[in-house]
Formats: structure tokens, sequence, C-alpha cells
């Protein structure tokens, strides 16, 4: 098809708010938070979404146990609901460094990424990303063809991470990423990407795709 036809609209989410709650949140918010969860001294990654099978929570909670085994104060927050949940809650009843929190929505999760360093989510990931962005929470995750198309925001090793679907590669690039401190680099990563992929963005380039058609 004919590529001056084209118009990439860029799929974004409204995170202006969402940004603002982030910066909004002090550290003793964020101690509150953590005495809560009883995270003393840790580093903390998170999941947000549905849980489904096709999001493989084997994989994820597999890859929790070896990151585990290497580095003994990493805890992990999962925030969502679905039919598969019942597997985070097993989970937590034998390691209490994984957190299952439930459905929580606008402002109420904030918190919860801002004490975590990166999500994981090895599969569909579609429009959290953006999210991620917004929250400074760079995701870790496969390459594989389920994904949404905005997957297409990462770029690895600068604002996320995307290994092969494969176990042991996905569980030691979250190893490196946290034992080395590589998420920091991430998190600039993140904030460069939350500046562009915008919902006036999206706004403008659908206007600009539509006056194109019309030539005008």
């Amino acid at each position: 098809y004919p590529e001056n036809k084209i118009t990439v609209v860029q799929n974004a989410i409204d995170t202006v708010s969402l940004r603002q709650y982030y910066r909004d949140i002090n550290p003793s918010e964020l101690d509150d938070l953590n005495n809560q969860l009883g995270i003393r001294n840790g580093i903390t990654a998170i999941y947000c979404g549905a849980m489904y099978p096709e999001k493989n929570f084997d994989f994820i909670l597999e890859t929790c146990y070896r990151v585990k085994k290497e580095i003994p104060e990493f805890h992990m927050i999962f925030i969502g609901s679905g039919i598969d949940s019942y597997k985070v809650t097993e989970a937590t009843k034998t390691c209490d460094w994984i957190h299952y929190v439930g459905s929580k929505f606008g402002k109420e999760r904030v918190r919860y990424f801002k004490t975590s360093v990166i999500q994981l989510m090895p599969y569909y990931v579609g429009l959290g990303i953006v999210d991620s962005f917004a929250m400074e929470t760079p995701i870790i995750t496969t390459s594989n063809p389920f994904h949404g198309p905005e997957v297409e925001y990462l770029v690895n090793g600068i604002n996320g991470y995307m290994t092969t679907d494969n176990i042991e590669e996905y569980s030691q690039t979250v190893i490196d990423v946290l034992k080395n401190n590589k998420y920091n680099d991430l998190i600039e990563g993140c904030r460069l990407s939350a500046n562009k992929i915008t919902i006036e963005a999206m706004v403008k380039n659908f206007r600009e795709g539509v006056l194109s058609c019309l030539n005008i």
C-alpha cells in the first residue's frame, strides 16, 4: 500500500494526570506502603494488568523464583485480577516476598509503581507500556507475536528490554538489570518516551492524517 497514504497515529492514553500523581508522591507515602507490604530495604518489581492464561503466570512466577535466588532482597508486587489470579494467590502462601494486592485503578496504583524499579510483562504488552513510561517503571518483555502494536515503542536497552522467548534469558536479564542498577538508565529512557508518546501527539497525528486524506 502506498506509504504516503498511511498515517502513523501513535496510539496513546492521557498520561498528564498520571505523571502528576507520580511526581507528587512523597517518600513518607512510599515508606508507609512498604511497611504495609512488609518490604524493608528491598528491590521491587511489579506486574500490573489482567490475569488470564495468555499472560503466562507460570513464566512470570518462575522468573521471580530465579531472581530471588540471586537477589535475596527481591520483592514482587502483582496488581490485577482474572481467572489466573489464583496462581499468584497460591504463591503468596509460601513466599512472603510476593505481594498480591488485587485490582487497583487510576491514582490508587501509582504508589505501587513508584516503589518498583521494573515491570515484568513477558507476554501481551499493549498500552500498558505507556503507563510504564509515565510512571518510570521500564518493562522487561520477550519477543513473541502476541504483543499489541504499542510494543514498538520499546527501544531495547533504552526504555526497556526485550529478550528471546526463553525463561533462562529472560530471568538472567532481569537479574542483570537489578544487580547492576541498569534500571536507572532505563528510567531516563522512559521519561524521554513519556514526553513523546502522548495523547496530544496522537490527536495531532490523527488530525494530520484526516487532512492529508482530504488533501487540505
